[in-house]
């Protein structure tokens, strides 16, 4: 490969979500669950904390239910 080609596969590997999730609420709360399993990986009273979280560690919200609980 050449150099130009590795870079552009690297920029690609790392624009890829590492994780599909969604973010709802949970009685008081709000938590991010993985849809792959429906597990519930973080739990939050603030939801765009958790937003720029899962932006931080490139995870795509698939789903979100609580964008106008949340503005």
């Amino acid at each position: 490969m050449s150099l130009v080609a590795d870079v552009e596969f690297s920029n690609s590997v790392q624009d890829t979500p590492k994780r599909r999730v969604s973010i709802r609420r949970d009685g008081e709360d709000f938590v991010v669950v993985s849809l792959a399993e429906d597990l519930i990986v973080y739990r939050n009273s603030d939801a765009s904390a958790l937003r720029k979280l899962c932006r931080s560690l490139r995870w795509e919200i698939v789903l979100d239910s609580c964008v106008s609980a949340d503005s």
